[in-house]
């Protein structure tokens, strides 16, 4: 059952099946001249199967592991054969097909999201995309109204500071929608705009799609770390990230999803982010519109990041060997 009604889905190991979709992505990639093709539900198997005739084992034994992979590898193959720039995207894929896809459509945010993992191993490997964001009252929301709507924060800060892309928006007429004129709905545009400031600044750019992902910050403050309700279970509200871009330099994002302002103090050992016992650095702040503010010179050994940050705001710093050592 998918929602209130019953779906089939078909077995992956089956050469029909992998012919009909390989040649459902060859006309497409074809005719339509499509950029990318989405496979929908994909994640890295298919459901287990008991019809033996199809040629494995009653439940499939490895068959629906092995079978997803050769028809997503086929699909990808008969796209690209026809336009080589063709992408190919999947929902919730693991390492069992990341071979064979361009990026993946993960699930915003779960429960099991707290620590990223998947990030963690392959951030810089391969494009990844929240689903669905909370925006308004409607289908996969995780909020009610206007009034309680922390869900689209927790949601963004989580997706930024991991390196992935905010997710799937809907715009007017569709329901659950974000309208960009909208009153109600303008402190979550502007809190797109910082992100957006962030994709567009090629110094965070370098950090977000080439950079490898670190161990996030301790906080010494705040004390204890207030708590962001969202689809029953309870969030942090500063969210972190750091990145280690391709010369060794250090990115960190930190973004506060709850209302209230939060004065903020973490300690880093720059050795155990990947910079030697006795690197010399500067620190640079850099805000969503690019403003560029020196906050340390000529620190070795650690680094603390001390301010306050505003409710629903985000914040950088750029860790980068000093100038004038």
């Amino acid at each position: 059952m998918w929602s209130n009604e019953t779906v089939w889905q078909m077995c992956v190991a089956t050469d029909w099946w992998q012919n009909r979709l390989e040649e459902t992505c060859r006309i497409m990639t074809q005719r339509e001249h499509i950029g990318g093709l989405y496979l929908d539900v994909m994640q890295d198997c298919g459901l287990p199967c008991y019809w033996t005739p199809h040629g494995h084992s009653a439940s499939g034994g490895d068959a629906i592991t092995t079978g997803m992979h050769e028809l997503v590898e086929r699909c990808a193959i008969a796209a690209k054969a026809i336009d080589p720039e063709t992408i190919i995207t999947g929902e919730n894929i693991t390492e069992n097909v990341i071979d064979v896809v361009d990026g993946t459509l993960q699930v915003t945010l779960w429960p099991e999201n707290r620590a990223h993992i998947f990030a963690t191993v392959y951030q810089d490997f391969t494009e990844r995309c929240g689903t669905e964001l909370s925006t308004g009252v409607g289908w996969n929301d995780g909020f009610k109204d206007s009034l309680d709507d922390n869900a689209f924060f927790v949601e963004c800060a989580s997706l930024l500071v991991q390196g992935a892309q905010i997710g799937r928006i809907r715009m007017r007429p569709r329901d659950a929608a974000l309208s960009l004129s909208n009153p109600k709905q303008q402190h979550m545009v502007d809190f797109l705009n910082q992100v957006l400031g962030y994709y567009r600044n090629e110094t965070a750019k370098d950090f977000h799609a080439y950079g490898q992902f670190m161990r996030p910050l301790e906080f010494d403050a705040p004390s204890p770390m207030p708590k962001i309700r969202y689809r029953d279970s309870e969030y942090r509200a500063l969210w972190n990230g750091i990145f280690r871009n391709p010369q060794g330099e250090l990115g960190i994002f930190i973004a506060n999803a709850g209302k209230q302002a939060l004065a903020f103090k973490s300690t880093m050992n720059l050795a155990r982010h990947g910079m030697t016992a006795d690197s010399v650095v500067d620190v640079d702040r850099i805000s969503p519109t690019a403003e560029t503010e020196r906050i340390h010179r000529n620190v070795k050994d650690s680094v603390t990041l001390t301010g306050t940050i505003s409710g629903r705001t985000i914040i950088m710093y750029h860790i980068k060997p000093a100038e004038d050592q």
